[in-house]
């Protein structure tokens, strides 16, 4: 027989499930003007190579304890229902690029993952992230990462970042997962 604090738990963790089945944690977004030092660490899980300088917490005491393997970037700009990326991503993209040429994530592989928000269909929204995904690996592979390294899916609006706002724009969005951390 379950005591009260075991029934609770219960009850709490089959209400979460109801809303979405086991809750991943959001990725790590990123802004446009994000440093290289700071897009790196978050893409090889806080292990940042000996030219980056400490990144440490606000208060400047202890080393940030980075164990995400996922970033988010909004700043990824595509043309109005295209797949042509926009200038205003290039410094985001040429940053990732970067990154990924540093000898310590010469071996990763990394997966782009395309999201859009919840306009539109299904069918139509999955296919535009997909071609999208594809767009950012092209770029990555006309700057000199080699195709192989590089795994592209599209989700469309199936996993929103905000979900109370499923046409807000924070949805649209081009993730990376290092997957061989």
């Amino acid at each position: 027989m379950l005591n009260i604090i075991q029934k609770a738990f219960l009850i709490y963790c089959v209400s979460g499930l109801s809303q979405t089945a086991f809750a991943e944690t959001k990725a790590k977004m990123l802004g446009r003007n994000s440093s290289y030092c700071t897009v790196f660490a978050y893409l090889n899980a806080g292990d940042i190579p000996k030219e980056c300088p400490k990144i440490r917490k606000k208060r400047g005491v202890k080393e940030q304890n980075i164990k995400e393997k996922t970033v988010a970037f909004q700043s990824i700009y595509f043309s109005y229902s295209k797949v042509t990326l926009l200038k205003e991503s290039f410094n985001v993209l040429d940053t990732i690029v970067s990154v990924l040429r540093h000898p310590k994530m010469s071996k990763k592989i990394l997966r782009i993952e395309g999201h859009t928000d919840a306009k539109g269909s299904d069918r139509y929204n999955k296919s535009l992230s997909e071609q999208r995904a594809v767009a950012v690996k092209d770029y990555f592979v006309q700057h000199g990462i080699k195709a192989k390294r590089l795994i592209t899916k599209g989700h469309g609006a199936k996993h929103l970042y905000d979900t109370e706002h499923p046409e807000d724009g924070i949805n649209r969005r081009v993730e990376f997962v290092n997957i061989t951390l």
